[in-house]
């Protein structure tokens, strides 16, 4: 038989190093002895996390990139731990409280930290570097404009309890509850999306996925902050439609905000790491848990319905983020450079 009509080897490498292309197709490589495909799959995120916490160190720390992969289990580690202890001071009635104040400041750096983390496994430093910047620089203007001006949220007061302050009108933990949201609700609408990832009008659902993502934060946010701890005021007309005092120009405002923050930040999403996309469920799960955070205080404070209507979207979207893990194709350990 000629190498013209010897038939072609079907197992290729069909998974891809971007979010939409595969510029890298080709055999899978060889264990050295000859075998395609040696030793089980491994499916870092969601199942190996619920196999026991020994499995996820062993699944990040092979899919390593840039030491990142020993800093995910840790971060989202210290996170939930730090969740737990806030959880705890809502049900046990101390918030607000300038004591516990520590606990909010420090929550959105744990969880911006861990999401950057899980990022990491896939992008370079210098990758995730510009991501953090832009998204600090851009959402911090952002807010200090609208602190300012009221555009575009509206008009909105930051108390004394909103932590300290830039240019007396811009808390210092905004920007890092931005970062927070927008990498979670980035990566947890890469997830849903899967299915669709070959489409050609994927990258422009990914952004819109992932800024009504944020706003599904926001939805429980609002009533939390302006019911429960207190750390902003809506100046809102009665005649105009709001949530919780909220206006409705606020959505708005978050929608537009989070497409041009992570447009700007499209290329540096790109990996261009030869390898298959890593996949894991710790964004996903770091947005059910801030969801859930905010969930727990307005269900103490008694504010039924942002907690129904955060609990139900909250359920539905991780829910279809673990779908979309399950549509995602075995990773060899030896595939990953």
């Amino acid at each position: 038989m000629t190498a013209a009509t010897q038939p072609k080897d079907k197992t290729t490498n069909d998974t891809d190093n971007t979010d939409g292309k595969n510029p890298h197709p080709g055999p899978l490589p060889s264990d050295g002895r000859g075998r395609r495909n040696p030793g089980r799959p491994v499916y870092p995120g969601f199942r190996s996390f619920l196999a026991t916490p020994w499995a996820t160190i062993r699944s990040s720390l092979r899919d390593d990139t840039d030491g990142f992969g020993v800093w995910t289990p840790v971060l989202t580690g210290l996170f939930v731990a730090v969740w737990l202890a806030a959880i705890s001071i809502i049900w046990a009635g101390l918030a607000p409280n300038p004591r516990w104040l520590w606990i909010e400041l420090v929550l959105p750096l744990l969880a911006a930290a861990a999401a950057l983390a899980s990022l990491g496994q896939r992008l370079p430093a210098q990758n995730l570097a510009a991501i953090s910047a832009i998204m600090l620089l851009f959402s911090g203007g952002v807010v200090w404009c609208g602190a300012s001006s009221g555009i575009p949220f509206g008009a909105i007061l930051f108390t004394d309890k909103a932590g300290p302050k830039l240019f007396d009108s811009l808390p210092v933990i905004m920007p890092c509850w931005w970062l927070a949201i927008l990498l979670s609700s980035r990566e947890t609408a890469r997830l849903v999306l899967h299915p669709w990832r070959h489409g050609r009008q994927y990258g422009v659902w990914l952004i819109g996925l992932a800024a009504l993502l944020a706003v599904v934060l926001d939805l429980s946010i609002e009533p939390y902050a302006v019911r429960l701890t207190h750390s902003w005021l809506w100046h809102t007309s009665e005649r105009t439609l709001c949530w919780y005092s909220a206006p409705w120009a606020n959505f708005l405002g978050w929608v537009a905000t989070a497409v041009v923050t992570l447009g700007f930040c499209v290329p540096w999403f790109i990996s261009k790491r030869p390898g298959a996309s890593v996949y894991g469920f710790t964004p996903a799960l770091i947005w059910g848990l801030l969801d859930l955070h905010f969930l727990a205080g307005n269900i103490w404070r008694g504010l039924w319905p942002a907690a129904a209507v955060g609990g139900v979207l909250a359920a539905t979207v991780l829910f279809l983020a673990w779908r979309g893990l399950n549509h995602v194709p075995p990773i060899l350990p030896f595939q990953h450079q």
